[in-house]
């Protein structure tokens, strides 16, 4: 997560050992552990979102069928990121939050852009009202295959 050597921590009755981040500083060193595939998920998601000129993501809602409501038909509509939010910047802070990524135009709008591995958008997050997509990866099989579709389909939101 921080990008520092880490060194082997073999101390303690609880853990069993382990590596850790060295600082340079002195420090205990990363305070924000982040596993492999959350931290390439977003590296290559904005890598190649930088290079492509369409990115779709897949965005079911309902239509009610009649007056009383309870005939509900499930559709799916295909938005283009790209060509609402042309740019993106990797964890960077904004209004007091460290997205994974945010999408972002001339004029001001946002969208951030979460993975989720093991822990899913804060509630502090949702509730302010912020535009947020949370995409969940397992394995370099589902990046590779949101970045290879360039898409986001349901199953990963």
């Amino acid at each position: 997560g921080c990008k520092q050597e880490v060194y082997a921590a073999t101390e303690g009755k609880i853990q069993r050992p382990h590596f850790r981040h060295k600082s340079l500083d002195g420090s205990k060193g990363c305070t924000e552990p982040e596993s492999y595939i959350h931290w390439i998920t977003k590296v290559l998601f904005a890598d190649h979102f930088q290079k492509i000129e369409s990115f779709l993501i897949d965005i079911p809602y309902y239509l009610t069928c009649n007056a009383t409501g309870s005939c509900r038909k499930k559709e799916v509509y295909s938005f283009d990121l790209k060509k609402r939010f042309p740019y993106i910047k990797v964890e960077e802070y904004d209004q007091g939050f460290k997205p994974d990524c945010i999408l972002y135009n001339d004029a001001g709008e946002k969208l951030y852009l979460e993975v989720y591995f093991t822990h899913k958008t804060s509630d502090n997050k949702i509730a302010l009202g912020l535009r947020i997509i949370e995409i969940e990866v397992r394995s370099e099989n589902d990046i590779n295959k949101i970045i290879s579709n360039q898409k986001i389909d349901q199953k990963n939101c």
